[in-house]
């Protein structure tokens, strides 16, 4: 089954290819059927799918010893997942049963799909969530603010229309649809800026390396987007409506009514909240700027640590070699030398080497050894450790150093002794206050372990050097054992070739490629890319991370800052008389610029107490997105605090010269 792109690239669309065969890895398969356009793959693009083969095992994979299949099934209608969690356990526990031998430790766990598909990236996307769900808050607070001063504006307004018989309700109802109105634009406007977010998020997403967040390329606002930003539209026009419509009902009606009268109540009452919308603003502020502050002095962190090798000019390439043509360990051993004598020998090409699993490509295999005459105390498992087949030149390509002894040679295969290499913490955790050089070790594998190999060394294993650790994983992850096996001992199908050019890596790829055609001219090659996108990708969440949280933070700030204005213009000109009858007392125009200035500051810092007190528990959410920094690192937090400061002191400067120039003769004559 082939999928609609591949069908399109390969085949020109040709509506006669089903029913016949094309060729894969040397052997005849018949074309079945063709996916649609719109397919889209549950785990998105990052990992793209061409073609569908029927399952076979070969006689070393068909044993209960091999466990990597992962069952997927559709659920009957009305049945729920923890009904099929319940039927499958009991199936399980009959297969512990029969087979103790191979099912006693395991345990099978029955997950959505789709949940699988994005488990890895379900708490960074709460988060930003969260985040985005603080910035509504703030824009919310914001509205009703403006909303209240508008009807302070009208108060007098409303209270005629109220002398006149208008009951309340309609006045309120008026408001409500002056604010569902302005929710519903809002949102309009904001479907429309997320469409557009989305497209340039997409279309960054290579170069920023966000690739491997799952399923951001099938990220659209679809009708249940639709729905939900409707229903929030819709939920926060009542919300900022709410404070209005609560001063309307509670007004003295007499007070306004009064030549030059202004409600003092109501205005004690407008100014609290107001003042209580600015505090609650600069503290998501504090939370959002802190935030962000922490992930990104831990993403800089991150990128200050070495991953263990050099990434610079390192060209990579996926090899798998058909079992129909390297059936054994002789041919594969073949390919793998003259491949490498071929690429090593390319213009541009400083050297190359060869390894089945790539430093952060997510993909490693762990196994358990034992040390020639050490024995594991009883109670205590066996020495492990992640392992890696390579080639001689492997290190040298990649620029990991090596520590101590020698790296692999083209005389360690499989007519020589069993050698093997140790990365450095492996060293210090299994052969503390020893020399490992000269040591032996013997790999304890079971049967039907990766039987995709034709055979693994069993023998005795010398260890004849120590190499530099490497992060394995994830960037960021703490060092971890590892085991590095000779390639001419323990040949495997899966190749990674490495190879270190002289300039731009990619520049180097159509030499590289060449070469190989010239060893195989039939062998696919796949995954080209360069060490540095290994990189890119290996910190592609939490960059996201930063640029999403960033965001959200710089648009608190802004609107916290637009409401800080607000609410120090609403103050001065509510207290322009006061402030007149001040100046004609004698105050001078500085004295009123720093009893303004003084009010929105002060408020700024009951925000960022506020704001403080509440990082208690939130911040520890973000305790284990963190690298080499702390939840409580003082310098994030002190930077913070001075950007806000100077934010809510120009916000409030403006107000504060205004209320410079009020006239004194005004406000007497209107008092």
């Amino acid at each position: 089954v082939l999928t609609h792109g591949l069908w399109q690239r390969r085949y020109g669309g040709d509506p006669a290819l089903v029913g016949r065969s094309i060729l894969i890895d040397g052997k005849p398969y018949t074309v079945i059927g063709i996916l649609p356009a719109r397919y889209d793959h549950v785990y998105g693009t990052a990992r793209e799918y061409d073609l569908w083969m029927p399952m076979t095992l070969a006689r070393n994979q068909a044993t209960r010893k091999v466990d990597s299949l992962i069952v997927y099934g559709r659920l009957r209608d009305g049945v729920t997942l923890g009904q099929a969690q319940a039927e499958m356990e009991g199936i399980f526990a009959g297969l512990r049963r029969e087979y103790p031998d191979t099912n006693a430790d395991m345990g099978i766990h029955v997950v959505r799909i789709l949940d699988d598909a994005v488990h890895t990236a379900r708490p960074q996307l709460l988060l930003l969530q969260g985040a985005v769900g603080l910035v509504l808050l703030i824009a919310c607070a914001n509205v009703a603010s403006l909303l209240l001063a508008k009807a302070a504006a009208r108060e007098k307004e409303i209270a005629i229309r109220r002398a006149m018989g208008a009951g309340a309700w309609p006045i309120v109802r008026q408001l409500l649809t002056e604010s569902l109105l302005l929710a519903f634009l809002g949102g309009f406007a904001g479907v429309w800026i997320g469409e557009l977010g989305l497209t340039a998020l997409r279309r960054v997403g290579k170069a920023a390396g966000l690739f491997q967040i799952p399923r951001l390329q099938l990220a659209s606002l679809d009708l249940r987007a639709l729905w939900f930003t409707l229903a929030v539209s819709v939920a926060t026009g009542v919300l900022f409506s709410i404070a209005p419509a609560i001063s309307i009902l509670r007004r003295n009606l007499s007070e306004p009514l009064k030549e030059g009268g202004r409600s003092a109540a109501t205005g004690i009452r407008a100014r609290r909240f107001h003042n209580t919308v600015v505090v609650l603003e600069v503290s998501v502020s504090l939370l959002l700027l802190a935030g962000t502050g922490l992930l990104l002095r831990s993403f800089l962190r991150l990128l200050d640590t070495s991953p263990g090798f050099r990434p610079d000019h390192v060209l990579t390439m996926q090899l798998w070699l058909p079992q129909n043509k390297y059936s054994d360990s002789a041919r594969m051993e073949q390919f793998g030398r003259e491949m490498q004598e071929q690429v090593g020998a390319s213009p541009g090409v400083a050297s190359a080497g060869t390894t089945d699993f790539l430093p952060l490509s997510g993909w490693a295999s762990l196994l358990n050894f034992a040390i020639e005459g050490h024995a594991t105390p009883a109670g205590h498992s066996a020495p492990y450790a992640d392992y890696a087949v390579v080639s001689p030149g492997y290190f040298r390509t990649m620029g990991i150093p090596m520590e101590r002894g020698r790296e692999f040679s083209a005389s360690d295969d499989a007519n020589g002794p069993g050698v093997a290499i140790l990365s450095q913490t492996a060293a210090e955790s299994y052969f503390a206050g020893r020399d490992p050089i000269g040591q032996r070790i013997t790999l304890q594998i079971s049967e039907g372990y990766q039987p995709w190999r034709p055979n693994f060394r069993m023998d005795a294993l010398t260890i004849v050097g120590i190499a530099g650790d490497v992060r394995e994983w994830q960037w960021g992850d703490p060092k971890i054992p590892m085991v590095y096996l000779p390639v001419l001992q323990d040949p495997s199908p899966l190749l990674n070739l490495v190879v270190r050019t002289r300039n731009d890596a990619l520049s180097a790829a159509p030499q590289v490629l060449a070469a190989i055609q010239r060893v195989d001219p039939e062998q696919p090659v796949f995954e080209i890319k360069t060490m540095d996108d290994y990189l890119d990708e290996a910190v592609g969440m939490r960059h996201f991370e930063v640029l999403l949280l960033g965001l959200f933070a710089a648009i608190a700030v802004g609107l916290a800052a637009v409401g800080l204005y607000g609410v120090m213009a609403f103050s001065v000109s509510q207290r322009s008389q006061e402030i007149g009858v001040r100046m004609a007392l004698g105050a001078q125009p500085a004295d009123v610029l720093r009893m303004v200035l003084n009010e929105g500051l002060s408020l700024a810092l009951w925000g960022l107490l506020a704001g403080g007190i509440a990082a208690v528990g939130v911040m520890r959410m973000l305790q284990g997105e963190l690298f080499g920094v702390q939840i409580w690192d003082p310098v994030t937090y002190v930077c913070v605090a001075v950007l806000l400061m100077a934010v809510a002191t120009l916000a409030s400067l403006i107000p504060a010269r205004r209320a410079t120039r009020v006239d004194p003769l005004e406000a007497l004559r209107y008092e």
